[in-house]
C-alpha cells in the first residue's frame, strides 16, 4: 500500500507541474480595438495607449494626436506598448521574412528581456517589433542548430519549462527517498526511479510528455547533451551513480538541477566535462539525433 501511495504522490506532483507550465507558457489575450496606422505609417491604438497608461490621460487627456505624440516622444523609449500585443498573436507572429517570432528562443536568448516581460509571449513580440530587430537581436534561432524532440519541444522551450518548474520544486524542497518511485515514460519498459532518479525522470517527463520516444547515449562528447537531458554519471569520488537534468551547457560543463542533493532539490550547480568524461553512465535524450 505504501508503494502505491508514494507513486500516487509523485504522479499528483507531475499533474501539478504540468498544469503551472500550460499557465505560464499560454498567454492569456483581452481584446482591445485593432490598432490604427498613423500619418507618418507608424501602427498605434489610442484607446489601448490611454487605457494602460492613465498617467499619460491624465496629463494629456484622450485626445490621439496627442497620445501619440507622447508615445513618439517618451512612451517608446519608457517602455510602453503602442497597441494590444494580442492583435500579433491572432496572426502567429509573423515576420516579414515571411518566418515566424519564436517567443521561447527570444526568453531564453535574452534574459535582460526575460527579466523585463516574463515569458509573456505577446509582449515579446512586441519588444522585437519595436526594438530587438534594430538592436541586432534573433528572432528565431538559425535553424541549423535547433534541437527537437519527437513530440516537437526545442531546448529554447524545454528551458523555459524548467524555469517554470522552480515554483513546483523550489530549492531546498525535501526529496529523499520517502518521497517513494517514479516510472519513467520514456521507455516503454517503464524504469522505477528513486530519489534523484525519480527527480529526474519526473522533470523530463514533464517537460516532453509521456510517450516512449526516448533514446540513450554513451559517448560523453560535449555536443551530446542537450537542456532537458537526463545525465546518469558517477561523481569524482564517488562508487553510486547520481541522476541530473541538463539546464544549461557551458565551456566549463553543464549547470544541472537534481533531487536527492542532501536529501533536497537543488538548481544551479556546475558538473564539470572533466567528471562526465571520466563517470559518465549514460545520456537519456528526447531529442531526435
Amino acid at each position: 500500500m505504501e508503494r502505491k501511495r508514494s507513486r500516487y504522490l509523485l504522479s499528483g506532483m507531475l499533474a501539478a507541474a504540468l498544469s503551472l507550465i500550460l499557465s505560464l507558457t499560454s498567454p492569456a489575450l483581452e481584446v482591445y480595438a485593432a490598432p490604427k496606422t498613423m500619418p507618418d505609417g507608424g501602427t498605434f491604438d489610442p484607446d489601448y495607449y490611454a487605457a494602460n497608461n492613465p498617467d499619460v490621460v491624465a496629463a494629456f487627456g484622450t485626445n490621439e494626436t496627442l497620445l501619440y505624440q507622447h508615445y513618439l516622444i517618451c512612451g517608446k523609449n519608457e517602455g510602453r506598448l503602442p497597441y494590444d500585443p494580442s492583435d500579433a498573436a491572432a496572426a502567429g507572429y509573423p515576420l516579414p521574412d515571411g518566418t515566424s517570432f519564436d517567443p521561447v528562443y527570444y526568453a531564453v536568448t535574452y534574459p535582460d528581456v526575460r527579466e523585463a516581460f516574463g515569458n509573456n509571449a505577446n509582449l515579446l513580440y512586441q519588444h522585437y517589433l519595436i526594438y530587438g530587430q534594430k538592436e541586432g537581436r534573433l528572432p528565431h534561432a538559425p535553424a541549423a542548430h535547433v534541437a527537437v524532440s519527437a513530440s516537437g519541444v526545442t531546448e529554447q522551450a524545454a528551458y523555459v519549462r524548467l524555469q517554470a518548474l522552480k515554483l513546483v520544486f523550489p530549492e531546498g524542497m525535501r526529496w529523499d527517498r520517502s518521497l517513494g518511485y517514479y516510472t519513467y515514460q520514456g521507455f516503454s519498459r517503464g524504469w522505477n526511479g528513486y530519489e534523484c532518479a525519480a527527480y529526474a525522470f519526473l522533470v523530463n517527463d514533464t517537460i516532453f510528455g509521456n510517450e516512449h520516444d526516448a533514446s540513450e547515449i554513451k559517448s560523453s562528447d560535449h555536443s551530446n547533451f542537450h537542456v532537458g537531458d537526463i545525465v546518469r554519471y558517477y561523481p569524482s569520488g564517488r562508487t553510486s551513480e547520481h541522476s541530473v537534468i541538463v539546464m544549461e551547457i557551458t565551456d566549463r560543463g553543464i549547470i544541472v538541477t537534481e533531487g536527492n542533493y542532501n536529501g533536497k532539490v537543488h538548481w544551479g550547480r556546475l558538473v564539470k566535462w572533466e567528471e562526465l568524461d571520466s563517470g559518465l553512465i549514460c545520456i537519456w535524450t528526447r531529442y531526435r539525433q
